[in-house]
């Protein structure tokens, strides 16, 4: 008896098969799922009126938790998780509200696969991202110490003391004569 795949046991591949197991074929179907997903963004990219709202509820949310005890940036990390799932029922303080927008200042940018949302005021003059959206969903990324609720100066007890304070004998050198600089308008 005659064989005609004699010593041959393996069987036949499908094109399929090599296809999906060649290194070309794998770039193509990354290259295909990565379009999909760049392509899913850029249908549920969140429009401005959508980020404005969610946003400013973010921010209604966090100055009503707002703790300055919280120090760990993980505290910051759940807390701004938890705005995205829950919505503010109470309002808070018509003068914090008022201050918020007299203070800060929210820019709302839109890019093609993502939307962005910059804090502005003056202790953020560059800006400080405090959100974004993508997927249809806007994840807030606030910090209750970078909004700028009250008007205060800034309280700095150094101002009128001497640069060189008096030691124990140590040479440091003489205090100059300096004065408080003056603007012209004053």
């Amino acid at each position: 008896m005659y064989q005609n795949d004699r010593g041959s046991y393996r069987k036949q591949e499908t094109i399929s098969h090599k296809f999906t197991h060649s290194c070309l074929g794998q770039l193509i179907i990354g290259a295909a799922i990565v379009g999909c997903l760049l392509l899913l963004a850029t249908l549920t990219c969140p429009s401005r009126e959508t980020m404005e709202s969610e946003i400013k509820d973010d921010i209604k949310q966090c100055i009503l938790e707002g703790d300055s005890l919280r120090n760990d940036w993980i505290d910051d990390v759940v807390a701004n998780a938890g705005y995205i799932f829950t919505k503010t029922e109470t309002d808070i303080d018509s003068e914090l509200e008022k201050n918020f927008v007299k203070y800060n200042q929210l820019k709302f940018y839109e890019h093609t696969f993502f939307s962005t949302v910059y804090l502005h005021n003056n202790l953020n003059t560059q800006g400080k991202r405090c959100g974004m959206g993508i997927f249809g969903i806007v994840f807030p990324m606030i910090n209750y110490n970078d909004l700028l609720l009250h008007d205060e100066r800034m309280q700095n007890d150094t101002i009128n003391q001497r640069l060189i304070m008096e030691s124990d004998g140590e040479y440091f050198g003489e205090n100059p004569g300096l004065e408080p600089y003056r603007y012209k308008g004053e």
